[in-house]
């Protein structure tokens, strides 16, 4: 079962390593975590069609894989 996060996301700028577009519901990125856990899961905007680089807003973010929260 995926774990769900509401959180305040804040999209970094292409010369910070961050994006050049914005960022729309349903986009999937790998999320890297301390050490080298790694998992994917779903970005879901709340309240907006996109978070454009440079900017924040509160998203849901849905980890698909588990046993990450077991280490």
């Amino acid at each position: 079962m995926p774990k769900t996060f509401r959180i305040q996301a804040v999209i970094k700028i292409k010369k910070e390593g961050g994006r050049s577009w914005p960022v729309k519901t349903g986009y999937r990125p790998g999320f890297k975590f301390i050490g080298n856990h790694q998992t994917s899961g779903q970005i879901n905007l709340l309240k907006r069609d996109d978070i454009k680089p440079g900017e924040q807003g509160v998203v849901e973010v849905v980890f698909f894989r588990m046993n990450l929260w077991e280490i």
